[in-house]
């Protein structure tokens, strides 16, 4: 009886820690149809039926990188407040007055650009002078998604 309970328990351990390694938002290498580079003006509350889902972003458009048909992007991205892959995408947490290489996609209806945790990259201060330096960083992210 005590070997059937260390062994209960050691696999008990070891389950929770894959549990513990794996991680709750995984990033799937997935087709977005806009890559742009914005600056967060604000966080703001959406229209009435996305406030208890989704997160809503005021951005002023400095680039598009790629965007799908053409479409025109609008000064406002949105992301889910969920923080688990249970409960669909996670969040993008942005700070407002900082800029961003934001990638995602629109709604099945096309109104609404949707980013998540894995759609965004934080802009640093650059002290080189090449003023190439964005567009190529970005280069490998619109490629990948030829």
């Amino acid at each position: 009886m005590d070997c059937v309970m260390w062994y209960f328990i050691v696999s008990l351990a070891c389950l929770v820690e894959v549990r513990a390694k794996s991680p709750q938002c995984p990033c799937k290498n997935e087709e977005s149809d806009f890559v742009i580079h914005a600056k967060v003006l604000e966080k703001a509350e959406p229209e009435y039926f996305d406030t208890a889902t989704a997160t809503m972003y005021v951005i002023d458009v400095i680039d598009t990188f790629k965007t799908k048909n053409n479409k025109t992007i609008e000064n406002k991205v949105y992301s889910s407040k969920r923080t688990n892959r249970r409960g669909g995408p996670c969040r993008a947490a942005l700070e407002e007055n900082t800029e961003y290489i934001l990638k995602g996609n629109f709604t099945d209806d096309g109104q609404k650009q949707l980013i998540n945790n894995c759609g965004h990259l934080k802009i640093c201060a650059q002290d080189s002078d090449d003023e190439d330096f964005l567009p190529l960083s970005v280069k490998k992210i619109v490629e990948d998604q030829a």
